[in-house]
């Protein structure tokens, strides 16, 4: 059996060393995280055994702070947490805690949002807009053991009966390419022992050229670029394997700014 989008998540929490912009360690409920996680595109908060969550109170809060009755949310006693799943908000909701604020995640932090977070709701958006517009002829050709699962990975499909015709692939870029170029950043300075800063990976991006690996990052239409944890991985590669890295691109990058 296919293990569905909240079993997946739910196992990504239980396993999860820190939190994250998806998931969150509380000791008490909190209306903020799980708005700010619902905003971000969902996800699990977990509290330990003995919290008292009750799904008719969170509904009640939901309605309270945020003036709309979001139901996306389930209640699971485990027996060592309780987990509240939480999905996605499809609008997202707007808080009356101070009035008029909306709450993201950043990173493991329930914070008021950025234009960023604007832009990457957005963009969530037009991406099920196009997926839905686009599933009914899916249907009608992907068979059925494809069709009806939620695997996480794209599935190439053809709209045509030409065998030689390019396939058509689609891509959640928000799972692919999740991180912008500041949460690269924190990323860093939490698994590097060296002093790093956005100059730093501004000058990789320009001296590498990294921006033009489709595996390290993405630019979607509207918004700013997005970046692949493969691409953090080699950063921490490059800089483990040569303590001079970011030092030397930085000067090539100077020097070449100079002569422009």
């Amino acid at each position: 059996m296919v293990a569905t989008s909240a079993e997946r998540l739910l196992e990504r929490a239980l396993a999860a060393k820190r939190e994250s912009r998806r998931i969150a360690f509380r000791d008490s409920f909190d209306v903020r995280d799980l708005v700010a996680i619902a905003n971000s595109g969902g996800g699990v908060i977990l509290y330990g055994a003995d919290a008292q969550i009750d799904p008719r109170a969170v509904a009640a809060e939901i309605r309270r702070f945020t003036d709309s009755d979001f139901a996306e949310f389930e209640v699971r006693k485990l027996p060592e947490r309780v987990a509240l799943i939480v999905g996605e908000a499809q609008t997202p909701m707007v808080s009356n805690d101070p009035p008029g604020t909306l709450y993201f995640r950043h990173g493991k932090r329930t914070e008021p949002a950025t234009t960023e977070d604007l832009d990457q709701a957005i963009m969530r958006r037009v991406r099920r807009t196009i997926s839905s517009a686009l599933r009914p002829r899916t249907e009608r050709i992907l068979p059925p053991e494809i069709r009806d699962s939620e695997s996480p990975q794209a599935v190439p499909i053809r709209v045509v009966e030409d065998p030689r015709a390019p396939a058509f692939r689609l891509v959640d870029y928000d799972k692919t390419h999740p991180f912008r170029q500041k949460e690269v950043l924190a990323a860093l300075q939490s698994r590097l022992s060296m002093p790093i800063n956005q100059f730093d990976i501004q000058a990789v991006r320009h001296v590498m050229h990294t921006d033009d690996n489709l595996e390290f990052a993405h630019k979607p239409v509207f918004g700013t670029r997005q970046y692949s944890a493969k691409f953090i991985d080699w950063l921490v590669e490059q800089a483990e394997k040569d303590p001079e890295f970011f030092a030397r691109a930085r000067g090539e990058y100077i020097r070449s700014r100079k002569h422009t």
